[in-house]
């Protein structure tokens, strides 16, 4: 019971702090958006960097955008060769934290695209004449905006994307990006 009212207490603390909070970020509210990411996309075991194209619409508190990207060819060595890209669109919803910072939270699909190139004899078993594989994945992340001018923000943000390929299966995205408010 102790537990619970200590939750409790917490939890309207929490809401009180959240509805007393004035952010300057509305002036970008019910505007177009184009921006752009860098990124890290860490798999299992390894990690491949990435650069992202982005646009969107904000709602008050909601966007909706879509975005293009594309990783750096990765080589596994012994002849194994991956190049992929993700096409995305995701729901994201902005919450004030404190002046111009904002609490982000996303959910989102990404169709994942991978060509793998087998150019070594000692991987016959591995897609001999290569192979191209598409997967839609449910994706999901949170991470902080700030508006570093009246029509610009920068963010960073973590993600997380499933059914990226039948090596991957899923992979952790970090990202550091801007977007310009039209």
């Amino acid at each position: 019971k102790l537990r619970s009212k200590k939750l409790k207490k917490a939890l309207l603390l929490l809401t009180l702090v959240f509805a007393s909070l004035q952010v300057n970020a509305k002036d970008l509210d019910n505007k177009f958006y184009l921006g752009g990411e860098g990124l890290i996309n860490m798999y299992t075991s390894y990690t491949v960097p990435g650069a992202s194209i982005l646009g969107g619409y904000r709602w008050n508190e909601f966007s909706a955008e879509v975005g293009f990207t594309k990783l750096t060819n990765d080589d596994w060595g012994q002849g194994l060769k991956f190049k992929s890209n993700n096409i995305f669109a995701d729901v994201i919803y902005t919450q004030p934290l404190y002046d111009k910072l904002e609490f982000k939270g996303l959910v989102g699909l990404g169709l994942f695209h991978t060509k793998v190139y087998n150019t070594s004899d000692s991987l016959t078993w591995i897609y001999q004449h290569g192979k191209n594989e598409t997967d839609l994945g449910v994706r999901a992340g949170i991470g902080l905006q700030y508006q570093i001018a009246p029509k610009w923000t920068a963010d960073f943000t973590y993600k997380f994307q499933t059914n990226c390929n039948t090596f991957i299966g899923y992979m952790n995205i970090f990202s550091v990006g801007v977007r310009y408010y039209l």
